[in-house]
């Protein structure tokens, strides 16, 4: 049965508290070094904790993202698209089931049907009910009838302005990355708003003995097309879910082109957390749109 979306506990509560008030003893050997803890009984369960001054918000923006994709993927055919279930909420922690990786087998066939039919869904409007974050980046989502001026001011535009005021990016770069959002009605097709996780890589999706399940969302209501391009970042995904998604919702032509504009937003956000590892592909990107 799925569960409404939790409360957030107060500071005083600690995850320990919830899981032995609600779940039973912990097991006497439980440790969290790795977010995994067992209660008496030999479930399993998996603590996400956050630091930091925006860790409260963290927390919630998840479980809520968490919420959502699960409420809708409900609603789709066939219930292949699994998402983990938030159980309980802290100030600065998130309890989930622990799903063991690698105990089910990889139907990357399955994960593209039921992607495809999530982003089939359409929505009202790009954008989402409240803002979150992508790893712990804030990540506006007010909400847009046009979905080239959101990605434009709402992706492009905020990472430009975060990075710049970092150093991370120059100014030459920042006036590529306006003259590239100006271009944005030629070089992408239109598309109406779905909901997407918005941070779908290989590392959040986990295949269980229930399914492909994902996790660590950062959930709007955006491009279909920029949520695909971010599968081909960082490993990619198996051929067989582009075959899969494909049969349900083709793609536009020339897609695979365009995925280096919307990855753009995750270079961008990765320049911001990690440096200038990533700004060669940033500027690889300006430089070929933008010359």
């Amino acid at each position: 049965m799925d569960r409404p979306l939790p409360k957030q506990s107060p500071s005083t509560l600690t995850w320990q508290t919830w899981v032995t008030s609600h779940l039973g003893p912990l097991a006497t050997s439980a440790n969290s070094h790795n977010g995994q803890i067992a209660t008496a009984d030999g479930r399993q369960w998996f603590v996400k904790r956050y630091s930091g001054k925006d860790a409260g918000a963290q927390a919630q923006a998840e479980a809520m993202g968490l919420h959502c994709l699960r409420h809708t993927a409900k609603q789709l055919p066939n219930h292949e698209l699994q998402v983990v279930q938030p159980m309980a909420l802290g100030s600065d922690w998130l309890l989930l089931p622990w799903l063991a990786s690698g105990h089910g087998q990889e139907d990357w066939a399955a994960l593209g049907r039921g992607l495809a039919r999530l982003h089939d869904k359409s929505q009202p409007y790009f954008g989402f009910e409240h803002d979150n974050f992508c790893g712990p980046t804030p990540q506006p989502n007010p909400k847009n009838r046009d979905g080239y001026t959101f990605f434009a001011v709402s992706r492009l535009q905020f990472q430009a302005d975060i990075n710049l005021r970092q150093q991370t990016i120059s100014t030459q770069d920042r006036q590529q990355i306006d003259t590239l959002c100006s271009r944005l009605t030629e070089l992408v097709p239109e598309q109406p708003p779905t909901l997407v996780h918005g941070d779908l890589w290989r590392g959040n999706v986990l295949f269980s003995s229930q399914g492909p399940t994902l996790i660590d969302p950062a959930c709007y209501f955006g491009w279909p097309e920029a949520e695909l391009a971010m599968t081909l970042l960082f490993g990619g995904f198996d051929a067989q879910f582009y075959h899969a998604y494909e049969e349900v919702k083709p793609l536009a032509p020339g897609w695979r082109q365009r995925a280096e504009i919307y990855n753009l937003y995750h270079l961008l956000n990765h320049v911001y957390m990690f440096g200038s590892s990533y700004y060669g592909q940033v500027k690889t990107v300006l430089n070929r749109y933008c010359d």
